[in-house]
């Protein structure tokens, strides 16, 4: 297993212009195949429960029907099968629809057991479901809780989680929150940001470590980090301004 996981959730119009996955696990988890032509390279799955890839619509033609993508229809579909999108290799790794875990947490589950040491997801953010999106702010503190390192990204707005480690931040535009979800994150630095800090405790529901930005100036990267504990780092910037340090 590669250090780095891709998941695509169902939520549409984040802004990806191309993606290279190299060698790494992609997994498209049911409506996210829908971002498969953002993305080059990488071992390929149809992840989840494929429910909303099994509607009929008006045409009463499934959504991988009128995609023109699958030679089988979404119910035959077992674990292991192996589909060609374009060409392209897809392997099934497929789940009740009556489960209790969204097709993104049996995602992320199935990352950390093989072994991924960083996930990045897409497809995961806004949306018409809240109660999702909500949840899926605290899944990824969870999980960094365990280790992960992980971004969550629409293209516009990203979300980054980690534990006992840092980022490192590219000068952007916006604001940059630097919060604690769900335990403290203690002995806290930030530099390079308007607001700096050393040594502080962030607590779980505070804003103290909201609306930090870059001076117009900056030309440097700011660097965050967390001595114990885990943070999410955010702001309204792509992934490509941020790594893990």
């Amino acid at each position: 297993m590669s250090d780095t996981v891709y998941i695509f959730g169902a939520v549409p119009g984040d802004n990806i212009d191309h993606l290279d996955a190299g060698d790494s696990p992609v997994l498209f988890c049911d409506g996210g195949i829908g971002y498969a032509e953002c993305v080059s390279g990488g071992k390929r799955y149809l992840f989840g429960d494929f429910d909303s890839l099994s509607v009929r619509n008006a045409s009463g033609k499934t959504a991988f029907e009128s995609m023109g993508l699958l030679f089988k229809e979404t119910e035959a579909l077992n674990n292991g099968d192996i589909v060609k999108i374009s060409g392209t290799d897809y392997e099934i790794i497929k789940f009740p629809v009556r489960k209790d875990a969204s097709d993104l947490e049996l995602a992320m589950e199935y990352a950390w057991k093989s072994g991924a040491k960083k996930v990045v997801i897409y497809g995961c953010l806004g949306g018409d479901r809240p109660d999702h999106g909500f949840v899926n702010l605290l899944m990824i503190s969870a999980y960094a809780e365990k280790g992960l390192k992980i971004i969550m990204t629409n293209g516009r707005e990203t979300y980054a989680a980690f534990k006992e480690s840092g980022v490192s931040l590219k000068p952007t535009d916006g604001h940059v929150g630097v919060l604690a979800v769900l335990s403290p994150a203690e002995l806290v630095s930030i530099s390079g940001l308007s607001y700096e800090a050393e040594g502080i405790t962030l607590l779980p529901g505070s804003t103290y470590g909201t609306s930090n930005y870059f001076e117009a100036d900056a030309k440097h990267p700011a660097v965050i980090k967390a001595g114990k504990g885990s943070l999410v780092v955010c702001g309204d910037f792509g992934p490509d301004k941020i790594d893990f340090c």
